[in-house]
C-alpha cells in the first residue's frame, strides 16, 4: 500500500529524501540478517508441529527462546545505528549532513525500526507456519494502509521531513508487533501451556538456520551492493531515481511473497508426511501462480513503464530518469521470482548446499561486473549487471536442483511452469504495444492500464494448465458438487 503513495512522499520530502528512505530499506534488509535464518526454520517447525512431528510445549519453548535472543539482537541493532551513524554517513555513503544533525536523528530512528522488523518477521513467519494466511494478510493490509495513508497526514500536519517520516514508521512497527504477537500466541491450541527459555530447543533448527543465514548474507549482498555503488558514485539524487525504480519493480515480489507464504508451509507439511504426489502438484501450481501474477506484472511493467510511471507520478522528468532502469529491473524481478518456489522446495527438503554455492559464485562474478558497468553506463549499467546475475540463477539453479530432487519434474517445470506462460505474455506485450496510445485524461489512463494488466493475467492463466486444473478441482468443482448435493 505504501508504494502507491511514493509520489506523494517525494512531493513532501523530495527525491533526495526518498533516496535516504531507500538507504534505510537497504540497511534494514542487511541488519535483518540478524534473524540468523531462524524465521524460515521456525516456519518449517510449525508445519512439522501441524503434521504431528513436534509437541506444543517444544514449539512454545522455541518461540520464547527466540524472543529473548532477539531482544538482545534488537538492542545490538539499535546501538549499531546509534554509534555507527557517523561512520555510515561520512565514510560509506558520503552524504552531506544538515547543520541541525537531522540525518543523524534519521539514522537513530532507522535503527529502532530495523529492530522492530526482526520481531515482525518472526511473528509473521510463525503465523504463516500455522497456515493462517488469511488473518496475516488482513493484518498486513490494514497495517500497510494505516502506514501509507497516515504518514501523509503526519507529513502534512506536523513536519514534511524524513525524521517525521521515520518516527511515524517506528510507531506503526510497534503497533504491528503488538498485533502480530497476540495472533501468534492465540494460534496455539492449548492456552494453558507456557513457554520457557530453553537453549536446547534451538538444536533442531541450528543447522538449517546457519545455512539459511549464509544464503541470506550472500543474497543481500547481491540485492543491495548495487545501491552502495550508486550512492557513492552518483550521489543521493541519482540514488533516489534508482530507488524509485527498485521500489516499483519490487511490487513484483509482493505477489511472489504472498504466494510463498501460502505454499512453503504446505510443502513442508507434505514432505514431512511423505505425500510426494501432492508435493509435486503444489510445487508446479505454486510456480505457475508466481509466473502468472509476479511474471505477468513484471512483463506488464516492462512494456508499459512510461505509461505507468506517468500515471503514477504525473511527472515527465521523473519518467525520463526512471523508465529505462525500471525496465531492466523488471526483467531482473521476472527471472528472480521464477526460482523462488524451487528454492522453497529445497528448504522443505532441508537442502541448502546448492543455494549456498550458487550465491557464492554469483558474488564472485557480480563485483567485477559492477566495477566495469557502473562507470560506463551509470544506473542502467548497474541494473544490467544485476540482470546478468539473475539470468545465471535461472539457467543453473533449477538445472542442478532437478538432478537431486524432483528429478522427473525438470522438463515439466521448464516448459509448463515457465517457458509457455512467459513467452505467451511476452507475445501479448508485443501486440499490445503496437496499439498503445497516450492521453492526459487520468480516468482513461487508469482504465487503459487496468485492462492491459488484466489481459496479461488472463493470458498467463490460460497458458498454465496445472493452475487451471487446481483451481477448478479445489474451488469451482467443489462448489458445483456442493450445490448438487
Amino acid at each position: 500500500m505504501s508504494i502507491i503513495f511514493v509520489p506523494i512522499y517525494i512531493k513532501y520530502i523530495g527525491i533526495e529524501g526518498f533516496g535516504l528512505v531507500s538507504i534505510f530499506v537497504a540497511l534494514s534488509a542487511i541488519f535483518g540478517l540478524l534473524e540468523m535464518g531462524m524465521a524460515p526454520a521456525l516456519n518449517r517447525e510449525v508445519s512439522n508441529f501441524l503434521g504431528g512431528a513436534r509437541s506444543e510445549q517444544y514449539l512454545r519453548n522455541l518461540l520464547r527462546t527466540i524472543e529473548i535472543i532477539f531482544f538482545g539482537v534488537g538492542t545490538f541493532v539499535v546501538l549499531m545505528f546509534y554509534f555507527g551513524s557517523e561512520f555510515i554517513i561520512d565514510s560509506l555513503l558520503k552524504l552531506e549532513r544538515s547543520t541541525n544533525n537531522g540525518v543523524n536523528t534519521g539514522f537513530y530512528l532507522m535503527g529502532a525500526i530495523a529492530a522492530c522488523r526482526l520481531f515482525e518477521n518472526i511473528y509473521s513467519n510463525f503465523i504463516a507456519g500455522f497456515q493462517r494466511q488469511v488473518h496475516l494478510n488482513i493484518i498486513n493490509s490494514c497495517i500497510a494502509t494505516v502506514k501509507g495513508l497516515g504518514v501523509i497526514l503526519v507529513l502534512d500536519w506536523i513536519s514534511p521531513t524524513t525524521n517525521t517520516f521515520f518516527a511515524y514508521q517506528l510507531f506503526i512497527s510497534i503497533l504491528s508487533i503488538v498485533i502480530l504477537r497476540f495472533l501468534t500466541y492465540q494460534s496455539f491450541p492449548n492456552s494453558n501451556l507456557t513457554g520457557i527459555f530453553d537453549i536446547n530447543s534451538l538444536k533442531s533448527i541450528r543447522r538449517l538456520s546457519a545455512s539459511i543465514l549464509l544464503i541470506l548474507i550472500l543474497a543481500q549482498l547481491i540485492t543491495h551492493i548495487d545501491k552502495w555503488f550508486i550512492v557513492s558514485s552518483f550521489g543521493l539524487k541519482s540514488f533516489g531515481y534508482y530507488g524509485l525504480a527498485t521500489t516499483v519493480a519490487g511490487i513484483t515480489y509482493y505477489f511472489s511473497n504472498s504466494i510463498i507464504q501460502a505454499i512453503y508451509p504446505r510443502l513442508c507439511e507434505l514432505h514431512g508426511n511423505k505425500k510426494d504426489n501432492e508435493f509435486i502438484e503444489i510445487y508446479h501450481v505454486g510456480t505457475q501462480m508466481v509466473t502468472i501474477f509476479s511474471g505477468g506484472f513484471s512483463i506488464f511493467l516492462f512494456f508499459f513503464a512510461d505509461e505507468i510511471l506517468f500515471f503514477w507520478t504525473n511527472d515527465r522528468d521523473l519518467v525520463s530518469n526512471v523508465a529505462l532502469p525500471l525496465r531492466v529491473l523488471c526483467l531482473c524481478a521476472l527471472l528472480n521470482t521464477q526460482i523462488q518456489i524451487p528454492f522453497q522446495a529445497q528448504l522443505a527438503y532441508g537442502w541448502t548446499l546448492l543455494a549456498l554455492v550458487i550465491h557464492l559464485l554469483a558474488i564472485i562474478f557480480y563485483f567485477p561486473l559492477l566495477m566495469i558497468m557502473t562507470p560506463r553506463y551509470g544506473l542502467v549499467g548497474v541494473a544490467v549487471s544485476l540482470l546478468i546475475i539473475n539470468f545465471g540463477f535461472l539457467i543453473f539453479w533449477p538445472f542442478f536442483m532437478h538432478k537431486k530432487i524432483l528429478i522427473q519434474e525438470k522438463l515439466r517445470w521448464y516448459l509448463n511452469d515457465m517457458v509457455i506462460p512467459i513467452f505467451s505474455m511476452l507475445f501479448l506485450g508485443c501486440i499490445l504495444k503496437l496499439f498503445s496510445f497516450d492521453t492526459d485524461n487520468r480516468l482513461l489512463q487508469f482504465i487503459y492500464l487496468g485492462v492491459l494488466f488484466v489481459s496479461f493475467i488472463l493470458v498467463g492463466i490460460f497458458s498454465c494448465r496445472d493452475f487451471r486444473a487446481f483451481m477448478f478441482n479445489n474451488f469451482i468443482g467443489a462448489r458445483v458438487n456442493d450445490g448438487g448435493k
